[in-house]
């Protein structure tokens, strides 16, 4: 992280006027700190200041090569500097360091205070931070799946008290009454828990589409802010991905996290207890056959995190080869290049 020390411009010319130039020299090694920053240079300057003090003619050297680096790295940084080496290799000649310091001091103390901006702009954007408008589905949408959950873990137990009571009692009047009966709660049960299941996807699709949409709005008026120089730098097809499939794969993201992230915890862990209550010995087969589903989950998981990420590089690549056709169209046909470009999309494609 660049570390910039921001100064008060007029404060630091009036000390250094009051202190005989003493608070100059200490406004000078500040300043040479910083540039040395913005370049991530992290070795003591001491050298440089003795240099600038008591070498004849190496402060005009010093001003306009660090005049030039200071503007080379602050258009990379994409900001814009006042001054430049010439400027202050001019006012260097005159005997006029003292405003050189001061532009180059405005300077660092603009580009403090865009960092702090943009900072502060990224500690306001988070995950959760899009989800608070939509507060009350992002909560009631885990309850309704735990409900059907439940429900879904309760079908079993009243499965086995009908096959209970075919073994146990041979009478036929009692066998299909607890039929009746429990057949009746399960389908009871069924329609509760089939409505759950519709409201916790009717409630996750209202989050995830509202969060969707917000970031997708925010990120495409951060793409239309974007210089031209950044916008190349990130390519359009890049930008296109970002726009749809990464921000469609967060939007997905949320919706698991309300529906599926609730049920497979809860389903694992219910279903392992409902085992437990049917026969203790069912214990065995799941301490037996767990350690090998995670060992093949753990697996999965490895081999496909950087397979997601070649996919999207491959596919900013396919929009990248669409945007170009689209835009160019009328020069693809002028050249008769149609052919040509069907290849490039082709072997984008099935890349």
């Amino acid at each position: 992280m660049i570390q910039i020390n921001k100064r008060n411009i007029v404060v630091c010319i009036l000390l250094s006027i009051i202190t005989f130039g003493i608070y100059g020299i200490y406004w000078l090694y500040l300043l040479v700190k910083n540039t040395r920053s913005i370049q991530k240079n992290t070795t003591s300057c001491t050298g440089e200041m003795l240099c600038l003090m008591f070498v004849p003619f190496y402060s005009l050297y010093w001003w306009y090569t660090r005049g030039e680096k200071v503007k080379q790295e602050f258009s990379q940084h994409n900001y814009a500097s006042t001054g430049n080496g010439i400027v202050y290799l001019i006012l260097a000649i005159f005997g006029l360091s003292i405003v050189s310091m001061a532009i180059m001091q405005s300077d660092f103390n603009s580009l403090k205070s865009e960092t702090h901006s943009e900072q502060r702009s990224a500690k306001k954007i988070s995950f959760l931070s899009y989800l608070k408008k939509y507060w009350f589905f992002a909560i009631i949408s885990p309850l309704f799946m735990i409900g059907e959950v439940l429900i879904d873990l309760m079908q079993p137990k009243l499965m086995s008290r009908i096959i209970n009571t075919v073994v146990e009692s041979g009478e036929l009047d009692v066998v299909m009454s607890s039929i009746f009966s429990t057949a009746i709660e399960m389908i009871v049960l069924v329609a509760i828990g089939g409505f759950m299941g519709l409201m916790c996807c009717y409630t996750a699709s209202r989050a995830s589409q509202g969060f969707g949409n917000d970031v997708r709005v925010d990120a495409f008026n951060k793409v239309m802010s974007l210089s031209l120089q950044q916008t190349d730098k990130f390519t359009t097809g890049s930008l296109v991905t970002r726009l749809t499939n990464d921000i469609t794969s967060l939007q997905d993201l949320v919706q698991m996290i309300l529906r599926m992230f609730v049920r497979a915890p809860i389903s694992f862990f219910g279903g392992l207890v409902m085992c437990l209550t049917l026969d203790i010995s069912f214990g065995y087969v799941v301490a037996i056959s767990l350690p090998f589903i995670l060992i093949i989950v753990a697996v999965m998981i490895k081999k496909a995190i950087p397979l997601f990420s070649v996919a999207q590089k491959k596919l900013d690549g396919v929009n990248s080869v669409v945007q170009e056709n689209v835009t160019g169209a009328r020069v693809v046909k002028a050249y008769t290049r149609e052919e040509h470009e069907i290849g490039r999309f082709d072997t984008a494609n099935s890349d």
